[in-house]
């Protein structure tokens, strides 16, 4: 298979997380397809939280109400990936964000969930909320038709 080969085989290996304690491997299907999502117990943003899975049923569910195929989606909070690849799926150009220390283990979901279908190549970038928004995301140049996020509001008490 294609992901057996190793061209690709490389290629996730330079995208697998650094990060040392792993859940196995959660497997989920939407909108025919099987996706696969790494979690980690390290950070509270590499899990899989019940608002990601009630919003990717919602989108599945409700394909002709919010048309996704060539809208541009900004997803905030994106943790382990699963709403992004599934607007990607629904044909979205999309923007997956959150916080430096899950990037690596959201990187790998995307890359590996999305790397052989004939879609549009999602984006994964750093957002800090309130901390260079101008500089990171200017006006003039990101517009979104849709803005999802689930989960996103938490306090860890040290």
């Amino acid at each position: 298979s294609l992901t057996d080969s190793p061209v690709t085989l490389k290629i996730l290996q330079n995208w697998v997380p650094r990060v040392s304690h792993y859940f196995d491997k959660e497997h989920y299907t939407y909108v025919g397809h099987q996706i696969v999502i790494q979690e980690s117990i390290e950070h509270f943003g590499a899990v899989v939280w019940p608002g990601a899975l009630a919003l990717s049923q919602y989108l599945e569910s409700n394909q002709e109400q919010f048309n996704l195929k060539d809208k541009k989606v900004l997803e905030i909070g994106a943790g382990t990936g699963l709403v992004s690849i599934v607007a990607c799926i629904l044909g979205a150009y999309v923007t997956a964000t959150d916080l430096p220390e899950v990037l690596e283990n959201l990187s790998y979901n995307i890359s590996r969930n999305t790397q052989n279908m004939n879609m549009h190549k999602p984006e994964v970038k750093k957002m800090v909320w309130g901390e260079g928004l101008n500089e990171d995301f200017p006006v003039s140049t990101y517009h979104y038709d849709f803005i999802l996020a689930t989960d996103v509001v938490y306090h860890h008490a040290a």
